[in-house]
């Protein structure tokens, strides 16, 4: 009898170490998930270089779907305080990498913008300063604008360019004034808010925000709920053998 209790007690206790076990690797596994998420939005620094950019998940944007040759790409993700956007173009493409007629869509309003040099306040648009993109090297000190009003609100930076990668630029825009200026309630896009870039002058479509926080303390209590599931109906198994 007290064999059959110690092996019965052996076997409950094998099976809520392989509980425990499930547990945290499922919670390491979604935590380097998360780690790895997060650190995709907040190390990237404004300053023409894209190693940063590396492992950020891109879109396809072209006119060409069907044409392997044709492919830009582009992405979207942010952090708590910023917007970052990447555009990389094709190395067919020959002209200077487009800096007008961006839009920015929050869940369905439309915040139009381009990249222009602020003035030394960042309270305007330097129309004296001309962006030269005719030369390879790195563009920095941009600001992105809408025309009205023209304050500086994100700072950018384009890489010029010739074969592989081409030209390529970067913006981080500021969540707070991105919200006030689309007359939104601030914290709208920390909560889950759908959020767009078009840009016609590169191609069709559109770039999506990924990778946010909220998205993954989502996946986070998901992964956790299921794998509580997991263990007790586990558990309950072990009792009723």
């Amino acid at each position: 009898m007290k064999g059959k209790m110690k092996k019965t007690q052996n076997q409950k206790w094998k099976q809520f170490k392989s509980g425990i076990t499930m547990c945290s690797f499922v919670l390491l596994f979604t935590a380097c998930f998360f780690t790895l998420d997060t650190k995709a939005a907040g190390a990237i620094k404004i300053d023409g270089y894209f190693d940063d950019w590396q492992g950020v998940p891109k879109t396809v944007i072209t006119y060409y779907s069907n044409n392997t040759l044709c492919k830009n790409y582009a992405a979207l993700v942010r952090d708590d305080a910023y917007l970052y956007f990447y555009v990389e173009m094709n190395e067919l493409y020959n002209s200077p990498i487009p800096i007008d007629a961006y839009y920015l869509e929050v869940n369905g309003k439309t915040l139009p913008f381009f990249l222009r040099y602020p003035t030394a306040d960042k309270s305007n648009i330097d129309w004296g300063k001309n962006v030269n993109l005719s030369k390879n090297g790195i563009v920095k000190g941009l600001g992105a604008f809408t025309y009205y009003p023209a304050y500086c609100w994100g700072d950018a930076a384009v890489c010029v360019s010739d074969g592989k990668p081409n030209d390529r630029m970067e913006v981080a825009m500021k969540i707070s004034e991105v919200e006030k200026l689309l007359g939104l309630s601030q914290g709208t896009i920390s909560t889950g808010a759908k959020v767009t870039i078009t840009m016609p002058n590169v191609g069709q479509g559109g770039v999506t925000l990924v990778g946010t926080p909220t998205g993954t303390w989502v996946s986070l209590a998901l992964m956790l709920l299921l794998a509580v599931i997991g263990f007790f109906a586990w558990r309950k198994r072990g009792n009723a053998a």
